[in-house]
């Protein structure tokens, strides 16, 4: 399974548990690392990042990796500003 399926899985599941959560996961990059997931948010949808960080929906989402990997995963929030810093610093 590619790395889009199983994300289309995670998301799916999410969907099914927290209808707005999977929303504002609908257009997320994801990188993937081993045992972590970072997900990145388009700058103008921070909005989003900040309700998927919440304890609850941060919960959701890992238990959501786990059902679909069978391995925990940890969750990392950033938007796609945060990326091009990372890209920029030396």
């Amino acid at each position: 399974m590619t790395d889009a399926e199983q994300w289309e899985q995670v998301e799916d599941r999410i969907t099914s548990q927290r209808i707005s959560l999977g929303n504002f996961l609908s257009d997320v990059r994801v990188q993937w690392q081993p045992r972590t997931a970072t997900l990145f948010f388009r700058v103008e949808k921070k909005f989003h990042k900040h309700q998927a960080e919440k304890d609850e929906n941060k919960a959701i989402i890992e238990k959501a990796f786990f059902e679909v990997l069978g391995d925990r995963v940890e969750v990392i929030f950033k938007t796609e500003d945060e990326a091009l810093d990372l890209v920029k610093e030396p």
